[in-house]
């Protein structure tokens, strides 16, 4: 699993950052946020529920983890967000080669 180096969360999340990475790798204790991660193979987002990570077909992928949100919403609104400055910063939608080395384990 590997964590966007300027992971994009909401102020909730921001401050317990650390906490949510650690158990996301360890895949141990409940988390109770939304992911956002790097859909496998295309240029897509895609949101899953924190518990969702733990089955064994994500402990054997290598994620790619955009940001986190508390609530299902709020998430959406990330991906937005997502969405919005890549388009200011490049003036295409190719979100898989603007990420591209910009990733830390």
């Amino acid at each position: 699993m590997k964590f966007y180096n300027n992971l994009y969360m909401t102020r909730f999340c921001e401050r317990k950052k650390n906490k949510f990475c650690r158990r996301l790798k360890s895949g141990k204790g409940p988390i109770t946020i939304f992911v956002i991660i790097l859909a496998e193979g295309t240029d897509l987002l895609e949101i899953h529920h924190a518990t969702f990570l733990r089955q064994s077909y994500f402990r054997h992928r290598d994620i790619l983890v955009m940001g986190f949100a508390e609530t299902h919403a709020r998430a959406v609104k990330l991906c937005t967000r997502i969405v919005l400055d890549l388009y200011k910063d490049t003036g295409d939608f190719n979100i898989r080669s603007y990420s591209d080395g910009k990733f830390t384990e």
